[in-house]
């Protein structure tokens, strides 16, 4: 918390003169330093508490979530998923690992889509929306895939890069909950809320293209030491726009290079 003081000096006094105090003058004076100098403390110490009380949320968050060191044990994963979108069931499976490679692919009726990234190049293809052959990734799009990270971002976030803030209190799905905002140079913000009795994260909002995105986080299961939601809802508007029920989690498997590059790379 940074602290302004609208203070100008001046070359001249602007404060008529006064004849010097007596001894009662003096005190009353040093009485008011005193109270200023303790009001002072008290906001410049509230600044402290905030920082801490975010760092101890993220930590009761990391620890929840099974320990940052069980999760640097964890070098890739891959889910199985459905999404549910106006009633229909789409299968899928998303796969991703610690250099932030990461594929979406979803199938139904003979057609794909395909989300995908090696870390650098993100790029994907669309049947359900006519575009047949795979083209790489542009403008929001393109930044919205990078800014994706394997590790969850509250884990060791100082080190990367992370900045983060106490931004209140609120009650999502029903539970009360402590609210963070997330930044880092050159990255979207994000606000995050957090179960204040398990810790576990309850929901993420974002921004866009515009528009305030909301994903609910339910159903946490533990999976080889670790906890994950099983259920993911993205919400806009208040209205839902799509469900993602995961119904298997792996850990440290078999991944090849060409799930992640752009083909003909």
């Amino acid at each position: 918390m940074n602290i302004y003081l609208p203070i100008k000096p001046y070359s001249q006094s602007i404060v008529p003169k006064r004849p010097e105090m007596g001894i009662f003058g003096k005190l009353k004076n040093r009485h008011m330093k005193k109270i200023l100098s303790i009001a002072l403390l008290a906001l410049l110490t509230m600044g402290v508490a905030n920082a801490q009380t975010a760092d101890a949320i993220a930590k009761k968050y990391v620890d929840a979530i099974g320990g940052a060191a069980k999760w640097s044990s964890i070098k890739n994963s891959k889910m199985t998923i459905s999404i549910n979108q106006q009633g229909v069931d789409i299968p899928g499976f998303i796969v991703g690992d610690v250099s932030n490679r990461l594929r979406l692919e979803l199938a139904f009726s003979g057609m794909k889509m395909i989300q995908a990234t090696d870390g650098t190049t993100p790029w994907g293809m669309n049947q359900f929306a006519g575009q047949s052959a795979p083209a790489k990734m542009t403008g929001a799009e393109a930044k919205g895939m990078s800014e994706e990270e394997f590790l969850d971002k509250f884990i060791d976030y100082k080190k990367r890069g992370y900045s983060l803030a106490l931004d209140g209190e609120a009650t999502i799905e029903g539970k009360a909950c402590h609210k963070l905002k997330l930044t880092k140079e050159g990255h979207d913000d994000t606000t995050h809320y957090f179960d204040k009795e398990s810790g576990l994260r309850i929901a993420e909002e974002s921004v866009v293209a515009g528009q305030t995105i909301v994903e609910v986080y339910g159903d946490y299961t533990e999976v080889q030491g670790v906890m994950a939601p099983m259920k993911v809802t993205q919400k806009s508007g208040g209205a839902t726009q799509l469900v993602i029920t995961i119904s298997k989690i792996e850990y440290n498997v078999e991944l090849t290079d060409d799930m992640f590059t752009f083909p003909g790379n």
